[in-house]
């Protein structure tokens, strides 16, 4: 499995079958869709987002065919601050939250035990910095389903 990229591994829900993926966004990127496929589970997840030169970029697709299809949209500035699950054996269920309070889901099923990452800036209690964690992609398995989930973040700490 890949790290963030700033050498923090990233933590992993769900179970370890199917095989490894990892989407980074390159430099300047920022996620403009999600594209989930879901049932009693998570079937299958996707990424797309629009490089630096506004180039639109479809990610690979993780995960099986079944289940119902749904996607959002972000607007431009618009970033996903919270993902909420729950997974076992699979990706039971995955509801977003953004920086414009659009909420998104739940999709999947209701089994699992519950997980949050949170990915919007924070000031630090101990300095006077604001630290952020911006999504930067996705790892994890899949197979028919989306075994595993893990969320790709960069830090940054500014003096503020």
């Amino acid at each position: 499995m890949s790290d963030s990229g700033d050498g923090l591994s990233p933590t992993i829900y769900g179970g370890g079958g199917g095989a490894d993926f990892s989407d980074r966004l390159p430099a300047g990127a920022r996620i403009c869709e999600v594209y989930i496929r879901h049932g009693d589970y998570v079937d299958g997840l996707r990424l797309s987002w629009v490089t630096a030169d506004g180039t639109r970029v479809d990610g690979p697709y993780h995960g099986g065919q079944g289940g119902m299809d749904h996607s959002f949209t972000l607007a431009p500035g618009e970033l996903i601050d919270v993902v909420r699950g729950a997974g076992g054996e699979y990706i039971d269920s995955l509801a977003f939250e953004t920086s414009l309070g659009h909420s998104y889901g739940p999709y999947g099923g209701g089994g699992g035990k519950p997980f949050e990452e949170i990915f919007k800036s924070e000031r630090s209690p101990f300095a006077h910095t604001l630290v952020t964690r911006p999504l930067r992609g996705i790892c994890g398995r899949s197979g028919n389903l989306l075994d595993s989930l893990g969320f790709l973040v960069d830090l940054d700490f500014t003096e503020g």
